[in-house]
């Protein structure tokens, strides 16, 4: 078959058009990035509400820096813990020695310090110890016990804001419990950029869930 040269170009521009369509990013319905940029966000907000953080502000936080090292104690055990926790010295995890009464396991502070600048961009400037962790003055130790469901989050929309900042809304749900995300948020969240270990990612400004368990929130 021939073609004559109007016909040529119509073709070469429906196949540029289809190329530039193929390559496209997926866009969610009411936001402003893609949807393996929102999948990120997800992540990056499940290291909240997995640890229970389901209503505070990162001022807030700051001005109460045991809400920071109670967050980065859970969020390593969670995601780290066998990479950075050991065992204390003299004791194993099932102890009841006098010396283990503090904890079994400890956690070097420059990482709960490490999980305040990656995720609150903010340099912890004091320790001590919290619910969830002894501080001895450099390590916190605690009682390893497992058995917590673990709240996800799925964004369904972000829109970046006049100061910088990204509104996020998304779905919490807990996959142990056979959940799965709904189309109605119930989490409404502030980001913002933030560049860590020379890595795009962002940092806390607030947090808020819906169906918020006060009792179980820093």
């Amino acid at each position: 078959m021939l073609f004559n040269k109007s016909t040529l170009l119509k073709t070469m521009a429906a196949v540029i058009v289809s190329a530039a369509v193929s390559v496209s990013p997926v866009y969610a319905a009411g936001s402003h990035y893609d949807k393996k940029t929102l999948k990120k966000m997800g992540v990056f907000l499940s290291n909240f509400t997995e640890c229970f953080v389901y209503n505070n502000t990162r001022e807030n936080m700051i001005k109460h820096p045991e809400n920071i090292i109670s967050f980065g104690i859970c969020h390593n055990y969670v995601n780290n813990f066998r990479g950075r926790f050991v065992e204390v010295p003299g004791c194993t995890v099932s102890s009841t020695d006098d010396k283990c009464a503090n904890g079994t396991m400890m956690i070097d502070r420059k990482f709960i310090n490490e999980s305040s600048r990656r995720y609150l961009n903010y340099d912890l400037k004091e320790f001590m110890s919290v619910e969830n962790g002894y501080y001895d003055g450099h390590n916190f130790r605690i009682h390893p016990a497992d058995g917590e469901m673990l709240r996800q989050v799925e964004v369904l929309e972000a829109v970046p804001q006049d100061d910088g900042s990204i509104m996020v809304k998304g779905s919490t749900y807990i996959p142990d419990m056979g959940e799965t995300p709904s189309n109605t948020p119930d989490l409404t969240a502030v980001i913002k950029p933030h560049t860590w270990n020379n890595k795009e990612t962002w940092s806390l400004i607030s947090i808020k869930v819906d169906s918020n368990n006060s009792e179980d929130n820093y």
